[in-house]
């Protein structure tokens, strides 16, 4: 299935291997989170600007009336949750992807008390923590960040990259 990307992004993803147990690189959990979030109805877009920064997956339902946020990383748990902690003012739900081995040793406590949930990732998408819903959403960010992901011309491809 192809992942729809602002043509003006560079490619960042490669495709995920099914013979890989562990994703080696960090574009490698892009894949399953994007089918993830599919297999749940959403349109996944990749690198969306949103003021100085990138969110790395923006999730928009189908009706546009949701929004969700991915920040992934290998293992930098706390450069994760600092990323995603901006992303809480535009997106209805925030989560953090991590590789399966470091996913399960995060603290809980730091994304609790934010409502940052967590997802653990080989292969498959696992919830870890669920997201709560974000408290800071501000109204005009998240038009801004949805806005943003659907104007863009997005490449229609069969290959995810």
């Amino acid at each position: 299935m192809p992942i729809e990307r602002c043509t003006r992004l560079k490619p960042c993803w490669s495709s995920w291997s099914s013979s890989v147990t562990h994703p080696v690189i960090e574009a490698e959990l892009i894949p399953p989170l994007v089918g993830h979030f599919r297999n749940r109805g959403f349109r996944v877009f990749g690198e969306v600007p949103f003021f100085l920064r990138r969110v790395d997956v923006l999730c928009i339902s189908a009706l546009g009336a949701e929004i969700v946020a991915v920040e992934a990383k290998m293992r930098k748990w706390q450069e994760a949750l600092h990323q995603a902690r901006q992303c809480l003012t535009c997106a209805d739900f925030v989560y953090v992807a991590l590789a399966i081995q470091h996913a399960h040793r995060a603290p809980r406590r730091p994304f609790k008390e934010l409502g940052i949930g967590i997802l653990s990732v080989d292969g498959h998408v696992e919830e870890v923590l669920p997201a709560r819903r974000s408290p800071y959403r501000c109204a005009a960010h998240a038009r801004r960040i949805r806005e943003t992901a659907l104007r863009h011309d997005f490449l229609e491809r069969g290959d995810v990259r």
